[in-house]
C-alpha cells in the first residue's frame, strides 16, 4: 500500500473506525459498516484514487478494510503484429487482455466484448475455488467433477503458442 502521507493518515482513521464497528462488542455487519462509513470512504476514494474494500473477516493484521490502487489503471489497444488487435487493460489493479481482431479468424465489436466479459464475471463469481490457487486446469470440468476434454486442452496449448508467436 503506497499511500501519500495525508492519505495514509485518513486511511488509518478509516481502519480504526471499521475496527470499532466490526470488532468485538459492536460486531456490525459488513453492510452496516459500509452504510455507516459511506461518506468518509467516498471522500477518501475521490481524493486518494484508491478503492476501499470491506472484508468479511479481519485479516492477519486484525483489519477489516483493504484498498485497491486505481491510479495505475489503464485501457489501451495494441497491434502486436499486422494481423491482430488486442485490448489491454488494468481495471481495479487486475490486468486483462482481450484479443479483438485476428485477420481471417475473428473480429469482435464492443457489444460482443462487453457481453463476453459480463458472462466471464458471472461465471467467475459463482466459483468457490480461488482461481489463483489452480495450475493449468479446465475450470469448468474441475468444478463439475467431469474429466477434462483432451481436445480442449490441445486448443488451449495452440492458443498459447499463437500468443507467444504474436509477442
Amino acid at each position: 500500500m503506497a499511500l501519500k502521507q495525508n492519505d495514509a493518515v485518513v486511511f488509518k482513521g478509516l481502519l480504526s473506525t471499521a475496527k470499532i464497528l466490526r470488532g468485538p462488542g459492536v460486531a456490525m455487519s459488513v453492510d452496516g459498516a459500509v452504510a455507516a462509513m459511506a461518506q468518509q470512504v467516498s471522500e477518501f476514494e475521490a481524493i486518494s484514487k484508491h478503492r476501499v474494500v470491506f472484508l468479511a473477516e479481519a485479516n492477519a493484521a486484525g483489519e477489516f478494510l483493504d484498498i485497491i490502487d486505481l491510479r495505475k489503471d489503464f485501457l489501451r489497444t495494441r497491434k502486436p503484429n499486422d494481423e491482430s488487435l488486442v485490448l489491454r487493460t488494468k481495471i481495479q489493479s487486475v490486468p486483462i487482455e482481450v484479443k479483438l481482431v485476428k485477420d481471417g479468424e475473428y473480429s469482435f465489436d464492443n457489444k460482443e466484448v462487453v457481453s463476453a466479459l459480463r458472462a466471464l464475471a458471472d461465471e467467475v463469481d459463482g466459483i468457490e475455488i480461488d482461481l489463483f490457487s489452480l495450475d493449468n486446469s479446465d475450470v469448468r470440468s474441475l468444478i463439475s467433477g467431469e474429466d477434462s476434454d483432451p481436445e480442449l486442452e490441445q486448443e488451449d496449448e495452440d492458443a498459447d503458442a499463437d500468443r507467444s508467436s504474436e509477442e
